[in-house]
């Protein structure tokens, strides 16, 4: 990894691993290509966690034009990108990187995918020949780790609960008070809904429309059609006997995101629980066609949006964070990268943070039939197979 890209020798070359350029440049002095193997994500990596994203970004979007090479083999491997064992340790950022390889499985059918995660007691020789192992088998195991001397496989099966599911643990506090982040329409609206209907009494809203103070709800035809729905909606939490409090941030703005907290904090000293269902529109793009500007508008809520509401609002010490993930990220649907990456993020930080103790728990949902993303879509039966 350098700042920039360059050339050393035949075989050796430098490059920004967050530049598509530099990657590009890359794989047109290379010639015809049999297989890529990634090791930028593996142990001691030249990029923060935080850049793992944009890297693969970067990198995906400048080699697309390859993946459809039949035969071409592509492994990635890194560390800490799934759990394994039950005391395995998690970076949430290169868990995106399994999702990553999912998306291009079923976006490049013809590529021949390898996903290796391996742990820090393995050295360098046994690393290699693991690899080389994995990259001549004819298996069709997509997804392998390894821990010490033994090979695990990735895989998705049903599991019935041994006892009913408990829902005990998180009950709704009277008069409690809870944040719910787009919580002014759509899935994050009935669930503040719920919330008031269960006896909650205080619901924080944070929004990243800018809603006018005091204006009858009776008189909104002046205002854009979006914004009449949230000011209905808010009124009618009202009118169930909430009190509403609603914030207009921008979640993946970090001082936004603390000056908001600093001023909730002058009202409500603890929050009973933090709901996180904001989400950005969901677009299905190829690879190729992924503009800077589409990673970053695609996870500024569920990605940059969830670290900056943990790092704001832990100090409320919540009875819980709950954070709305997608069904998209274990079972990803064509053209979906972007939204499957930023909810595998959310799966990731949720167990990270339950590894050092916090209440989080992430939801991978479905699609919902009348609300939120699934029923807003023209692609409508394809988002619902992707969740909300």
């Amino acid at each position: 990894a350098a700042k920039q890209y360059s050339k050393l020798t035949d075989t050796d070359y430098e490059l920004n691993l967050k530049n598509q350029d530099d990657y590009r440049q890359l794989k047109n002095s290379t010639g015809k290509l049999h297989g890529i193997i990634h090791l930028s994500y593996l142990w001691k990596s030249n990029i923060s966690s935080d850049e793992y994203i944009d890297a693969q970004f970067a990198f995906q979007r400048a080699f697309s034009d390859v993946f459809s090479n039949k035969g071409l083999v592509l492994a990635i491997v890194a560390d800490k990108s799934v759990k394994v064992l039950e005391n395995d340790d998690l970076d949430p950022y290169k868990h995106t990187i399994h999702t990553f390889q999912k998306n291009l499985i079923v976006d490049y059918p013809l590529l021949n995918v390898l996903s290796i995660d391996m742990d820090q007691t393995i050295d360098e020789e046994r690393a290699a020949g693991y690899i080389l192992s994995e990259m001549k088998s004819d298996s069709v195991v997509k997804f392998v780790s390894f821990r010490g001397h033994k090979r695990f496989i990735s895989k998705i099966n049903k599991v019935e609960p041994s006892q009913p599911l408990s829902t005990d643990k998180y009950n709704v506090t009277g008069n409690g008070v809870y944040l719910v982040t787009g919580g002014a329409t759509g899935i994050g609206l009935a669930i503040s809904n719920e919330l008031v209907s269960e006896g909650a009494k205080d619901i924080i809203i944070l929004g990243r429309s800018i809603l006018p103070n005091d204006i009858d709800p009776d008189n909104l035809q002046d205002l854009p059609e979006n914004d009449q729905k949230r000011i209905i909606g808010l009124k009618k939490l009202k009118d169930k006997g909430a009190n509403v409090h609603y914030y207009s941030v921008d979640l993946g703005n970090r001082e936004q995101m603390e000056a908001t907290a600093d001023k909730i904090k002058h009202v409500f000293p603890k929050l009973d629980g933090i709901i996180h269902c904001a989400v950005h529109n969901v677009a299905f793009r190829p690879l190729d066609s992924i503009t800077d500007e589409n990673i970053h508008e695609s996870l500024n809520a569920k990605v940059t949006g969830t670290v900056n509401l943990d790092s704001a609002f832990q100090k409320f010490n919540p009875e819980f964070v709950l954070l709305f993930s997608s069904l998209n990220a274990q079972i990803p649907h064509r053209n979906s990268a972007e939204y499957a990456v930023a909810n595998a993020f959310m799966d990731g930080f949720a167990y990270h943070k339950q590894l050092r103790g916090s209440n989080y728990i992430a939801m991978g949902w479905p699609g919902w039939n009348e609300v939120g993303q699934s029923a807003n879509a023209a692609e409508g039966n394809f988002i619902k197979k992707i969740g909300v």
